[in-house]
């Protein structure tokens, strides 16, 4: 569903690039006709090479803006998964202090993980993180760990 939703944004978006360049393509070939008599051939083939270009070329710019968009934002959510990585981490070190002066029990690795995990899927849910950014949470913040040491 997805993937079909991202194909009609691009198609509405090709659609709405082939109106507006519309209406230069048209004026310019109605120059073309006009001054048909006056124009040198090169003139007249020039027009009709800058319509072609443009009809293959407006399709094209628009696939290249959507692939370009597209890897900017995975690129901002994996950075946003690594802040929100190390952010967990503190989150459930913090909670193991205050539980270790509280009750006096030391909180174990696992459950460090745990809390870390659960604060940091809660907080990607908040900020509209995708599941894609998020699925390999443990990994990351295992790696954020090994970072530190």
């Amino acid at each position: 569903m997805r993937n079909a939703l991202s194909w009609l944004r691009l198609a509405v978006a090709t659609a709405v690039l082939v109106v507006l360049t519309h209406p230069a393509v048209a004026a310019a070939a109605e120059v073309a006709t006009r001054a048909a008599g006056e124009q040198a051939w090169w003139q007249a083939l020039l027009v009709h090479v800058v319509e072609v270009a443009v009809a293959i070329l407006t399709p094209v710019l628009g696939l290249l803006a959507v692939a370009i968009a597209r890897r900017f934002k995975i690129k901002l959510e994996q950075e946003e998964v690594d802040r929100l990585a190390v952010k967990a981490m503190a989150y459930a070190e913090q909670k193991a202090k205050h539980a270790l002066k509280a009750e006096a029990k030391k909180t174990s690795g696992a459950e460090k993980m745990d809390m870390a995990l659960g604060f940091a899927r809660s907080v990607a849910r908040n900020h509209g993180l995708s599941e894609k950014a998020t699925s390999k949470m443990r990994d990351v913040i295992e790696a954020k760990l090994g970072e530190r040491k």
